[in-house]
């Protein structure tokens, strides 16, 4: 008796499996059927926060350093009111200011990245959505070339919207909270080293997207 009802228990689990898995996969190529790609690009206006080795912080938000950003993104379909949204980007970030450092003056610090952006959608509206993610990035090259960054690999938050103009444009607005120090600069008065900056990133984006 005790193994039939067992084996009646196997028999309701796995047809619940297969059930659920079925939904997931209908579920899956849904999305995909409706998914769209596209090529996005657009301004990056940024700044670092500064933190010296006392601890003290600064930023200068007032003196952006202009960049760009262009790329790829994918994005699982707007008919649903939560979405999910995928980004490989070439991505210029870093700070417009004088920097006294050790091997010369510089105007300005300038970040390469390749980003890679993963966001949750929010659709309240047909024509706007709403965003929150995540942004892994790997510094491809940096300017004055003489610094040394503490870490390749950046990682940050972000937050934005965009609105759709049609079914295939789409123009939208991002801030990037920059988690990690990508760089630890010796700062320097008469040749002699004075302090240590940790340099964060933070950005906003202006972009412009395209949907094939």
């Amino acid at each position: 008796m005790l193994g039939f009802a067992i084996f009646l228990f196997k028999q309701t689990l796995m047809k619940k499996l297969i059930l659920l898995s079925s939904m997931l996969f209908s579920t899956f190529f849904t999305l995909s059927a409706q998914s769209t790609f596209g090529v996005k690009a657009g301004a990056n206006l940024s700044y670092v926060i500064e933190t010296s080795k006392e601890g003290n912080t600064s930023s200068d938000q007032n003196d952006l350093l202009p960049g760009a950003h262009i790329g790829l993104f994918y994005q699982t379909s707007r008919t649903s009111p939560i979405g999910f949204r995928g980004e490989v980007l070439f991505s210029m970030k870093g700070e417009r200011k004088d920097f006294v450092l050790v091997g010369g003056d510089f105007d300005n610090i300038n970040f390469n990245y390749i980003s890679v952006p993963l966001s949750v959608i929010y659709t309240p509206a047909d024509l706007l959505d709403l965003e929150l993610g995540v942004e892994p990035s790997f510094l491809v090259s940096v300017k004055p070339a003489s610094l040394e960054p503490d870490s390749k690999i950046d990682a940050g938050v972000f937050a934005g919207t965009s609105v759709h103009i049609g079914s295939q444009f789409s123009v939208g607005l991002r801030y990037i909270f920059g988690l990690l120090n990508v760089f630890e600069i010796d700062v320097s008065e008469g040749g002699v080293v004075v302090d240590q900056v940790r340099l964060r990133n933070r950005c906003i984006q202006l972009w412009a997207g395209f949907s094939f």
